[in-house]
């Protein structure tokens, strides 16, 4: 951008964090920039609706605050009227998962293109996906349409096994991206003009894809002061004076020895009586999780899978205490009481 002084100041919230490849998130933001201009019209055809930021392996994804919200309340309305072709897209994409669910049984693709069409077809079941996202946590929504929404919203590995997939065929097409293929983008992959593993070991630390196609191996830092108008609110303020508080997403209580799990790789890290701690769990961690003794996330809500899985699994969770991977340590011995949302750090591991 050329001269960022004069540009109204633009919202972005952090909507959640992930080990999650930036070619699905590169879809998302695509399909999400489109579905702008379609939901709202022309007229906010030129905003940014987000960006992600690759963070040591980690993509935090960041949305426009204002025009998430314009898209839910436009949705919402659109549920109601009579001719509304909302619902029957849902219906289409739970029938649509038995085709995606056939593709995600195989370890990975065998060539570029059986890749790259099953990168267009993510991309166009994604619009689908943007209509559960949303509407499944917008009561105000015409009754039928939210409660087929929330139930998808509750059941969503869409992006999970699609990025587990889309990985794995990465590494065995292209081997030298082993470790760093979370760094490749969609144009790379369908252009077949890849960068060289040094260039997916930087970007790997600290790299910016928007939802304009912008690439920017920038620090946070570079970020901000060339994005001068860009306003990242819920930025977590470390402010901890001795317990962690959370959501009680599965209740019950468990003491035991922390393991902090940012990638999915690092599942085996995971030990018989741990007590999990991550931004927010996915599928790829259940054999994991089924060790633990119980989950503590940074975020997510109700519906969020680290929640699903623990009342599944008959162990307690505590989500949205915003600072657990920031504060606690591998080894801290803690005591977690998902009744009340609490944290009780009892020994700090190897600390004075």
């Amino acid at each position: 951008m050329k001269n960022n002084k004069k540009r109204k100041k633009i919202i972005f919230e952090k909507n959640y964090t992930r080990d999650c490849s930036l070619v699905i998130q590169g879809l998302w933001l695509q399909v999400s920039k489109d579905a702008v201009k379609e939901i709202l019209g022309e007229k906010f055809s030129s905003e940014v609706y987000g960006f992600d930021y690759l963070n040591k392996g980690v993509t935090e994804i960041w949305e426009n605050k204002k025009l998430v919200k314009k898209i839910k309340a436009a949705l919402v309305k659109q549920s109601f009227q009579p001719d509304s072709k909302i619902y029957k897209s849902l219906v289409e994409a739970q029938d649509r998962l038995e085709y995606f669910r056939k593709v995600w049984q195989k370890k990975y693709l065998s060539t570029w293109n059986e890749l790259n069409g099953f990168m267009d077809e993510i991309e166009r079941e994604m619009r689908k996906n943007l209509l559960y996202t949303y509407l499944g946590v917008q009561e105000t929504a015409e009754k039928r349409t939210y409660q087929l929404a929330k139930k998808m919203r509750s059941e969503d590995h869409f992006f999970a096994y699609n990025d587990r997939l889309v990985r794995d065929t990465l590494n065995k097409l292209y081997p030298s991206s082993r470790s760093f293929e979370v760094a490749l983008t969609v144009d790379e992959i369908k252009s077949g003009n890849l960068p060289r593993r040094e260039m997916l070991k930087k970007r790997f630390d600290s790299f910016f894809l928007d939802s304009e196609n912008h690439k920017m191996l920038w620090s946070s830092k570079t970020f901000r002061g060339k994005y001068p108008h860009y306003v990242l609110a819920g930025k977590d303020d470390i402010n901890f004076g001795g317990v962690l508080k959370g959501i009680a997403a599965s209740k019950g209580s468990a003491i035991g020895p922390t393991r902090i799990v940012r990638l999915n790789r690092e599942v085996n890290k995971i030990k018989k009586g741990d007590m999990v701690v991550a931004s927010m769990t996915t599928p790829v961690l259940v054999p994991g999780l089924k060790k633990s003794v119980g989950i503590v996330t940074d975020e997510g809500g109700i519906l969020c899978h680290a929640g699903v899985i623990a009342r599944e699994l008959g162990i307690p969770c505590v989500i949205g205490t915003k600072i657990a991977t920031k504060v606690l340590k591998d080894g801290d011995l803690v005591e977690v009481d998902a009744d009340k949302g609490l944290i009780n750090i009892l020994k700090k591991y190897g600390r004075n």
